[in-house]
């Protein structure tokens, strides 16, 4: 199938090219290989790491290599004719995945393995992933109890999708029209722009569902009532508050409903004992206990911050009776008051190609890493692509960027990743991760302002980036994130956040606004470091 763009396996995606006609058949195309090469290695007479591991390995990297494209593309162009073979192909990938959870002949293959004094340390746990996720799918289940489980398994899957599509058509539905410029108070210029050309004229102000709109204007709108109607609108979306087809309610109670059988099937007390099998969190009560710990020292904080809110919100601004859709305004006013600091002052400073910039300094500091935007094919003319490369100019692997916010995009902000580091047929293949944000859009013929929490997102969202790309791994399922326990991914991302506070990284990329020392990112920074937001980390050092 040469003419088939997903299958091109020889370079980097062509993500212009790809049409959502040619999905079926690549996926048809991988999901046949795959079972016949799992087939070949449960007959297969001499079972090593060569004869019965490399060639699944090989098998379930061209599955991804494939689905990476057309879930990346049903994620940032969610257009329907994407979504519809998105759908009608995750219902082959689930199923293939629930009968190769239950392949005997694979299962039996990795279990003799397991004896094998010839596997190194990375390919025993690859091995012990492998019969953990078996026993996970069932494995053991008698006949009858496998095929309820695969079709469980199969059904979430696609009530999973349903409720992805659900939230965005919800997110996509409402919009609020401001005709007065003074219920936007003092909203930062370019956000102003925003909503005037969301609007489509001159006379009024448009403000949506999507994260860059919607903050903008609990933070910085006067106007309690509408600020009311936004929130309101913004936390019923997809649910029995509104457009009844997009209502999620229904697909949470049967999510939670097969999620229960599936783990009563294996024998667990919950579907929680369950899914901690593979987190660093051995038990729901372990858990528990952490969050119940996190909670007892956050409490007080919390409280003493809410008092404060409230006395000023009386005193200063007339609402007697502060609610949740009033926070983030008088949270912005307080800022103003008691630090003579405000979240708009920063946007100047954090222009997205200069907070970039310091983000690529500070992982060359780091980790000796360049970036170099280089063409490739792109979904989108705004999108970016870098190769990352060391500082003798070996290439390590490469990073898309993907960063601001349309109606035809799933919400939030992740690391996803393209390409995986592994061998393929003794060429070594390079990691691409994709970075995918959603700021507020760029106005024509200049650079998009970040607010201070957009660029720690950037940071955190390419430490997962770097935690991908710096692998060392040469087997695809130990790779980069991949067989790294989910409540331990973020670990990495966390520390990258870390940097952008350090003056070090942030003077030099916030060095194109020449302002007075009393305006400088430095003294405002140092304020909002004091603001009450903060008072969960001094409580948790304290206690």
């Amino acid at each position: 199938m040469p003419d088939n763009t997903l299958l091109n396996f020889k370079k980097l995606p062509r993500f212009a090219e790809i049409c959502p006609d040619d999905v079926g058949a690549a996926v048809d195309s991988v999901l046949t290989a795959a079972e016949q090469t799992a087939d070949a290695v449960a007959d297969e007479s001499s079972p090593s790491w060569e004869t019965v591991c490399a060639p699944l390995e090989a098998a379930d990297e061209a599955i991804a290599r494939v689905w990476n494209q057309v879930e990346h593309m049903h994620a940032v162009m969610s257009t329907p004719s994407w979504r519809a073979a998105y759908r009608d192909n995750l219902e082959k990938i689930s199923a293939h995945s629930a009968r190769m959870g239950q392949h005997e002949g694979v299962y039996q293959q990795l279990q003799t393995l397991t004896q094998s004094e010839t596997l190194s340390p990375t390919q025993k746990k690859i091995v012990a992933d492998a019969l953990q996720d078996f026993q996970l799918s069932g494995i053991a289940l008698a006949d009858e109890q496998k095929t309820i489980f695969r079709r469980h398994s199969e059904k979430l899957s696609a009530l999973s999708a349903a409720f992805v599509e659900h939230l965005l058509d919800a997110t996509n539905d409402y919009a609020l029209d401001i005709a007065s410029e003074e219920d936007l108070g003092d909203m930062p210029p370019d956000l102003k722009q925003a909503a005037a050309l969301a609007a489509g004229d001159n006379n009024s102000f448009r403000f949506t569902l999507q994260q860059p709109s919607y903050v903008a204007f609990m933070q910085y709108s006067p106007a309690r009532k509408q600020r009311r109607e936004l929130y309101y609108a913004y936390n019923t979306r997809a649910s029995e508050f509104g457009n009844a087809a997009r209502d999620n309610t229904p697909l949470v109670t049967e999510i939670l409903e097969l999620r229960a059988k599936q783990a009563s099937l294996l024998g667990f007390d919950d579907y929680a004992h369950m899914a901690l099998q593979t987190r660093m969190a051995g038990t729901p009560h372990e858990a528990l206990d952490f969050l119940y710990d996190l909670a007892a020292r956050a409490y007080p904080a919390a409280v003493k911050e809410l008092e404060a809110m409230r006395a000023f919100a009386a005193t200063e601004l007339g609402i007697d009776d502060l609610q949740p859709w009033d926070v983030g305004f008088v949270s912005e006013h307080m800022c103003r008051r008691q630090f003579d600091f405000s979240d708009a002052e920063l946007r100047p400073y954090l222009r997205v190609d200069k907070v970039l910039d310091g983000l690529f300094s500070c992982a060359e500091k780091l980790f000796g890493v360049c970036a170099t935007a280089v063409p490739t094919s792109l979904w989108l003319p705004e999108a970016q692509y870098f190769k990352l490369h060391t500082r003798n100019g070996e290439e390590i692997g490469g990073l898309y960027l993907d960063l601001y916010a349309r109606d035809t995009k799933r919400g939030g902000a992740w690391m996803a990743d393209a390409l995986s580091r592994c061998r393929r047929s003794g060429t070594l293949q390079l990691p691409v991760a994709h970075v995918t944000c959603n700021f507020a859009p760029p106005k024509a013929g200049s650079q998009a302002l970040l607010n201070w929490d957009e660029a720690v997102t950037l940071f955190h969202e390419f430490g997962h980036a770097l935690h991908h790309l710096l692998t060392e791994v040469e087997e695809f399922s130990a790779s980069g994130i991949s067989g790294v326990e989910w409540d331990a991914v973020e670990l990495p991302s966390q520390f990258m956040e870390n940097f952008i506070w350090d003056w070090r990284v942030l003077e030099p990329m916030t060095a194109h606004i020449k302002k007075p020392v009393s305006q400088c990112p430095k003294h405002c920074l140092t304020k909002h470091w004091q603001h009450a937001s903060f008072n969960l980390a001094y409580a948790w050092c304290d206690n």
